[in-house]
């Protein structure tokens, strides 16, 4: 029966060799033709699997090159999507797959150097489209997955500090930023969404954990008043000014703090602090909350004049 069957094989190969390429065309053609439409069996296709284990694909290592080839599959592909089910049944065949380490090598030499280009594709084919719930979901689920890795996290940490915005991005932003916010209905649109007091609270409460956990040291001037108030009272005042540790006064981060006698020292700087009207209301809320406060200018830290007021209030 072995011997039968591999006789027909090279019989079969033999008759397909001395076939000239227009005549294998059309008998592939008419075989295509004869069999479009139709399914194999679940027992067949078990059949066809078992009979082909241990045999190399005649394809294997092989690439087309013929351009009238590539274009005619690009067309045949142009417009079609996977139905869903093939999309999970594609999924739940890829789960817990990992890539090898030579396949990673072999993809970042293949596209090293290369601009993808498919990137814009991609891009133009998503416009428009929503994500359900039930995605988004999924994505914040794999995010904070993601997230709790320390590698990961500081992988991508390290590239966002290192990565600098070119100044043709820049201009691109700005100028989608404008854009968007010169269209009457986005910007109405926006406003709404910043009103919800679910947005404000998030957004406060955003804010509030950057201070927290920004490390921000004491500029110039701060640092001069600092060492002014250590040789008046030393130990007595702590450097406050936002960041870790921080203590907030009625809404504000006040730069000094003595809270054994409640006593708060602000150091304002001519360039950030024009606004007369903005510092008259921190200064009520410092009062209003049972603080003493002294507001120094730096025009009388830099001409000397702040000492003896800094000594009168340490010590009144």
């Amino acid at each position: 029966m072995k011997f039968n069957s591999e006789l027909r094989s090279r019989n079969s190969i033999a008759m397909w060799a001395k076939r000239s390429p227009e005549q294998r065309a059309a008998i592939a053609k008419k075989i295509g033709d004869a069999h479009r439409g139709r399914r194999a069996t679940a027992a067949t296709r078990e059949k066809l699997s078992l009979a082909h284990l241990g045999h190399t694909p005649w394809n294997k290592g092989r690439k087309e090159t013929r351009p009238e080839v590539i274009e005619r599959f690009r067309q045949s592909h142009l417009g079609k999507k996977r139905s869903p089910e093939a999309i999970e049944k594609h999924r739940q065949a890829m789960l817990g797959h990992e890539c090898r380490p030579e396949t990673r090598e072999k993809i970042r030499a293949k596209m090293l150097g290369r601009k993808i280009t498919w990137a814009d594709k991609i891009s133009a084919t998503n416009i428009g489209r929503k994500h359900t719930r039930a995605t988004k979901k999924i994505i914040a689920a794999a995010s904070s997955a993601h997230w709790k890795n320390s590698s990961y996290r500081s992988t991508v940490t390290a590239g966002i500090r290192a990565a600098k915005t070119s100044i043709e991005g820049r201009a691109k932003c700005s100028a989608a930023s404008r854009k968007i916010w010169a269209n009457p209905a986005a910007k109405k649109k926006r406003a709404q969404t910043l009103a919800k007091p679910s947005v404000r609270r998030k957004m406060q409460a955003g804010a509030e954990k950057g201070l927290r956990s920004a490390r921000r040291k004491p500029n110039g001037l701060e640092q001069t008043v600092g060492a002014l108030l250590n040789d008046i009272a030393l130990g007595q005042w702590r450097y406050n000014g936002g960041g870790l540790g921080a203590k907030k006064i009625a809404g504000y981060f006040p730069d000094f703090v003595c809270d054994r006698q409640k006593k708060i020292i602000e150091v304002d700087g001519e360039y950030w602090h024009k606004d007369v009207v903005r510092d008259r209301k921190r200064n009520a809320a410092y009062r209003k909350n049972g603080y003493l406060l002294l507001v120094v200018k730096s025009s009388a830290v830099y001409n000397g004049t702040a000492n003896k007021r800094l000594e009168k209030f340490c010590h009144g």
